[in-house]
């Protein structure tokens, strides 16, 4: 239970005649994780198939393009993997194609063209439509000059325009008063914005390179091949084209929205196919061979070697050879477990995925991180906005996202907290248990807050002595006996040393149980001194990590006296009259939103902390290996 799945090394020897055969099996039943053989031969090469990865790259661009134009609906099965009746129909009609008659049948498909061709106008579309915006925006300049564009064509002649912002109007107007008579101005001003328009004769417009080193001031491009009349005529004709190609944008989306409709899952099926022949050709990269024999090599799941050999046996009729390999590297890790805990494994794995040959603390860190998090929080009204948060968050996420898995772990969570508050008679912030079952309530924050306190430094010494005694297994499982047994020093060391001191300080326990435990204290930390200096060094980290479970009751209570201030000062009341009333509820509900989220963000870096620093340091090497099996998961089709 608290391991990873044992895993097996294999060698596979069979005739490369039957090298298809078996690369089909083994991808078809996805049950070894494929590695490159140790054994001296030469060599294998993937298989090059030009085709297939030209193809492959096609229908993957359609199959994205054509995922955009589905509705909203058919995007969220996609994206969240969940697959209708018609899509199970689809697939269990059509089987995995091979060669010649898969190329075949994605030629069939005469879409491809008219989506890529459908794209591509599209872009150009909205390149063109960029390029009209900002010719509008140049004209708008000129509305009501009277200039016309036309007329600025002139051989004699430089018209040169320029954007004045506020800030640079002095400056503007100090460079302007310096112009002779041979410069033509209109200096047109808004309130927002001012153009200055200068005509001067060739060879004079150098004069004019000084106002655009003043800063606030921009030339206007006046070149523009669009300006062909008057602004405001320009400003019409441009608006025309934009209500042209805007329609023209329409039609495309329409089209591409029924293509999507209609071929989006033969699309789909092509480019699946395409994937796994694609897998199935690359796979020869990790194989050796000799002249007549291939040779694969690869990790399998224990239960699962019989299994393996079967599919072996069936794709060479019998011709091959199967051993089972004893070697020093590392097993890739698989962990099992149900469904609805995989976020766990997910928020362990991203920060580190447990080595196959160590214990695998997420089951811990299943069972611990609800218990803290919901004792920091504590609240059942806070619970069930969790509750509800933690869902909406999942239903509009990714769910091989970070924040998806992490708000299911949010939303199983959200129960504890509703658990704790029950236990702890706190329904936003309010005492309610006496009401419907005074019996419910197991502690009181204010008045046990010694017993709370106690409770949450033995839950971690408990929980450090387990990370204690994980590492002991670990180190013997490898072999390293003298530094496993100094982990069971530091176990003596950990619990004599909390019995001496509650019974010195506290009086829990007899004087003589006292000595007894702090005498036997010392000597494990001598024994563990001459055992491993490393681990002497740590010696100070049981003394005070059980400690930092303090956080545990220190912020529960400062969650808990937060909400009751907030009680004390904002419960609305009818008596203060509807205006009052209303405000004051408005206060009430922020405040103990803010103080709930507050208590979110703290619980879980509190909780995540205890486990992964206070608790995962004494054991835990993390590195490992996923097991990758050689398999394609199947949406759009089936195999043969």
């Amino acid at each position: 239970m608290l391991g990873t799945e044992e895993m097996q090394k294999v060698r596979i020897i069979a005739l490369r005649s039957n090298r298809y055969d078996i690369i089909r099996e083994l991808h078809k039943k996805g049950v070894i994780d494929i590695r490159k053989s140790s054994i001296a031969a030469a060599e294998d090469a993937a298989v090059e198939i030009p085709e297939l990865n030209a193809l492959l790259v096609r229908f993957r661009s359609a199959d994205s393009t054509l995922k955009k134009y589905l509705d909203k609906k058919a995007q969220t099965r996609i994206v969240k993997h969940l697959d209708d009746a018609h899509t199970k129909a689809y697939a269990s009609s059509h089987k995995q194609l091979e060669g010649a008659k898969l190329f075949e049948a994605a030629g069939a498909v005469k879409a491809i063209d008219e989506i890529f061709s459908l794209e591509a106008r599209k872009t150009a579309i909205d390149s063109e439509l960029g390029e009209l915006a900002e010719t509008k925006a140049l004209a708008s300049h000129f509305v009501g000059t009277g200039i016309d564009f036309l007329d600025l064509r002139s051989e004699f002649l430089t018209f040169r325009a320029f954007s004045v912002a506020k800030n640079a109007h002095a400056k503007v107007d100090a460079e302007m008063a310096k112009l002779k008579g041979d410069y033509e101005v209109i200096d047109r001003k808004a309130k927002d914005a001012r153009m200055v328009f200068i005509a001067c004769r060739k060879g004079k417009e150098a004069t004019l390179d000084r106002l655009t080193a003043i800063s606030g001031v921009y030339e206007i491009d006046i070149d523009n091949s669009r300006l062909d009349a008057k602004a405001e005529d320009v400003l019409a004709k441009l608006g025309k084209r934009e209500s042209a190609l805007a329609q023209e944008k329409a039609s495309a989306n329409a089209r591409l929205s029924a293509l999507a409709k209609k071929e989006y899952l033969t699309v789909a099926s092509i480019t699946e196919m395409l994937s796994v022949e694609a897998d199935r050709a690359g796979v020869s990269e990790n194989f050796k061979k000799t002249d007549y024999t291939l040779i694969v090599e690869g990790w399998v799941l224990k239960r699962k070697l019989d299994e393996l050999r079967a599919d072996v046996l069936k794709a060479t009729k019998g011709r091959f050879t199967f051993e089972t390999l004893a070697t020093d590297e590392l097993a890739p890790t698989l962990v099992k477990r149900p469904g609805f805990l995989r976020p766990f494994d997910f928020l362990v794995s991203f920060v580190n995925l447990p080595r196959s040959d160590e214990i695998d603390p997420t089951w811990i860190f299943i069972l611990t991180f609800p218990i803290f998090y919901g004792l920091m929080i504590a609240d059942v009204g806070y619970g069930v906005m969790s509750l509800l948060l933690a869902s909406a968050v999942i239903r509009i996420t990714n769910p091989d996202d970070l924040v998806c898995n992490t708000a299911k772990i949010w939303r199983m969570c959200s129960l504890s907290i509703i658990v704790f508050g029950v236990l702890s008679n706190q329904y936003f912030g309010i005492p309610l248990n006496q009401y419907f079952m005074p019996s419910l309530t197991l502690f009181d924050w204010v008045k046990d807050i010694t017993t709370i306190l106690a409770v949450s430094i033995l839950m971690g010494i408990t929980q450090i002595t387990l990370g204690l005694a994980f590492s002991f297994i670990n180190h013997y499982k490898r072999g390293h006996v003298v530094l496993a047994i100094s982990k069971l020093t530091s176990i003596v060391f950990l619990i004599g040393g909390t019995i001496a001191l509650a019974g010195a300080l506290f009086g829990m326990f007899s004087y003589d149980v006292s000595l007894y435990c702090g005498i036997a204290s010392i000597i494990a930390v001598l024994a563990t001194a001459a055992m491993s200096g490393i681990e002497a060094t740590e010696i100070t980290s049981l003394l005070s990590h059980p400690l930092s479970y303090a956080r545990l009751m220190g912020f529960g209570l400062s969650s808990v006296m937060t909400a009751l201030l907030i009680d004390m000062a904002f419960t609305p009341s009818l008596d203060s009259g509807i205006l009052v009333f209303s405000v004051t509820l408005i206060v009430f509900i922020l405040l103990h939103f803010m103080n709930m989220i507050l208590g979110i963000f703290e619980g879980s870096v509190q909780a995540v902390r205890l486990n992964f620093v206070e608790f995962f340091s004494k054991f835990y090497e993390g590195g490992g290996v996923k097991f990758s099996p050689f398999a394609y998961k199947r949406r759009y089709t089936k195999e043969d």
